[in-house]
């Protein structure tokens, strides 16, 4: 392998001399080795492969040569992937013509492998960044997964309370049960407290507000009232926990809508990377 890299490293700096013939055969403003020579490598590519379709044999397949590595080396300095391409191109059709040149296939070799580096190396990009997109849907999935299971339990707990608030309002027909009704008031107040939705928020401040209405009126004794605001208390957590239940159901249908576009993202980026490499 060292061997290869000395011998490229001297093919690299000494293009195949042109006869006297071929350089006045290319007698131009500049000619190609002229361009080469001061670095202007594209041009002189372009410039050798003119001069090779006026000649024909071995000095044809030398001047085809000659352009392959005028875009070799503009690839070298500049890391111009187009001249990569052409380069290699350039050198398949030298070995075409002169199967034998050891100098067009040391340097195919050494571009075949600067190419395979390349595409490894886009292909690890591409591979990291499914590798972020995927670690970002796991994250996602994971705080919708958490967010549903918040909505959840407030869901159970409204529910629940509900259900408490209603129970209390059939079977204290007397008041005789005030501090279960404080205790039902300051859940109802903890809930309104930790609640995001306006709507769910305006049930549970009308519930509380039902509530502290029946406690003044347990107060007064007036226990009939008392039992008609415990129950509007009851109706208004429902309608609560109620909502509670649509907003889980919008979070799970989020979810579901922002895992499909991550899959069709994924899909769209696998294809574009497939169509690449068939190309």
């Amino acid at each position: 392998m060292n061997r290869i890299l000395f011998i490229s490293f001297i093919l690299l700096i000494f293009l195949i001399p042109l006869s006297a013939q071929e350089k006045e055969g290319s007698g131009q403003d500049l000619s190609a080795l002229d361009l080469y020579q001061s670095g202007d490598y594209q041009n002189a590519a372009t410039r050798f492969l003119e001069d090779a379709r006026g000649t024909s044999g071995d000095s044809q397949a030398d001047l085809y040569y000659n352009g392959a590595r005028s875009y070799h080396q503009d690839y070298l300095e500049n890391q111009n992937a187009d001249s990569l391409d052409k380069a290699v191109s350039g050198y398949y059709r030298v070995l075409d013509m002169n199967p034998d040149m050891k100098e067009a296939q040391i340097n195919l070799e050494l571009l075949r492998l600067e190419q395979e580096k390349l595409q490894n190396e886009k292909d690890q990009q591409n591979s990291g960044q499914q590798g972020e997109q995927q670690g970002d849907q796991q994250q996602d999935s994971q705080g919708n997964s958490q967010g549903n299971e918040d909505s959840k339990a407030g869901e159970s707990d409204l529910n629940d309370l509900a259900e408490q608030q209603q129970k209390l309002s059939e079977s204290d027909q007397d008041g005789k049960s005030q501090s279960r009704q404080e205790e039902l008031a300051d859940k109802t107040e903890q809930a309104l407290e930790n609640e995001q939705d306006p709507q769910v928020k305006e049930d549970l401040n009308q519930a509380l507000e039902h509530q502290q209405q029946a406690l003044e009126q347990m107060k007064r004794e007036e226990y009939q009232d008392a039992q008609k605001s415990q129950q509007a208390a009851a109706e208004a957590l429902k309608r609560a926990a109620s909502g509670t239940e649509e907003e889980a159901l919008s979070e799970d249908l989020q979810s579901l809508l922002n895992q499909e576009q991550k899959r069709k993202e994924q899909t769209d980026s696998k294809e574009i990377i497939r169509v690449e490499k068939d190309w």
